[in-house]
């Protein structure tokens, strides 16, 4: 007779269960609360980025004296661009655009950017700053420029008056508010920045007025000893230089053609 194999039968303590619940309550749980915020971070963070991309390019097409190259364009100061970013890119993404200078009771938060009580992760118009400057092209071509210029300014009327600093730079900063987690989190403070620069090395016109502008500066003075040379040249027998009309640069539409240079496709005269 064999006798019965000796088992022995151990209690269920409970200590996997016990582990699992203080591994929820302390690490999964605030992961599960976070991934929410993490998200409304990023995409925070990739709004700064558009921002700051956004404000180099207005400043690049907007004066902030209302002057460029010598003629008047659209001016805007670099707190109107500011404004602009502020309410485009940080505010909420349904609120209607003034065409006047944004001001701060134009700020309305972005319903999207709250942490798990509602408050807003940037709740005032003052969280986002940004900061706009030009400097001077690190091109060498342009201090070559600038140096073959002087002496045309000397003996011109100053012109042609060319912008060299066209490097500019925006930085962007939000600050978010800390959001109300159990500490630590409910002193987080988190400063997203990002900056971008756009070098703009090109003269153009801003139209016929700024063209007309950059010719009567750029002609030697006195202007009548010009003329009276030119009229030497055709005495001389250069008539294509000494029939030059040179009243309608310097005082006409220089994108309009002079009359005497107008043809007709069958050689007579007249408008073709």
């Amino acid at each position: 007779m064999m006798a019965a194999p000796f088992s022995v039968h151990h209690p269920c303590a409970g200590q996997a269960l016990v582990e699992t619940l203080i591994a929820a309550l302390f690490v999964l749980v605030p992961i599960f609360l976070l991934y929410p915020l993490l998200g409304k971070y990023i995409d925070l963070k990739a709004q700064t980025l558009q921002a700051a991309r956004y404000a180099a390019f207005e400043r690049t097409a907007f004066s902030a004296s209302g002057q460029r190259d010598g003629a008047s364009v659209t001016q805007a100061s670099n707190t109107t661009i500011g404004g602009y970013t502020a309410l485009r890119f940080f505010g909420a993404p349904t609120a209607a655009l003034n065409s006047e200078a944004p001001q701060a009771t134009d700020y309305t938060v972005n319903p999207l950017w709250v942490d798990q009580a509602g408050h807003a992760l940037l709740p005032r118009y003052s969280d986002i700053q940004t900061t706009l400057t030009n400097a001077k092209s690190p091109d060498v071509a342009d201090s070559a420029l600038q140096t073959l210029l002087q002496p045309t300014h000397a003996l011109s009327e100053g012109g042609p008056t060319l912008d060299f600093q066209g490097l500019v730079t925006a930085a962007v900063q939000a600050t978010a508010a800390p959001v109300t987690y159990p500490p630590p989190l409910n002193t987080l403070t988190l400063r997203f920045t990002a900056s971008d620069t756009v070098l703009t090395d090109a003269w153009s016109a801003a139209g016929p007025s700024a063209m007309l502008t950059q010719i009567q500066s750029a002609l030697p003075r006195p202007e009548p000893i010009l003329k009276t040379v030119l009229s030497d040249f055709r005495t001389g027998g250069v008539n294509d230089l000494g029939s030059l009309n040179l009243g309608q640069a310097l005082t006409a539409n220089p994108e309009e053609l002079p009359a005497d240079r107008l043809q007709s496709s069958n050689g007579g005269g007249g408008t073709p």
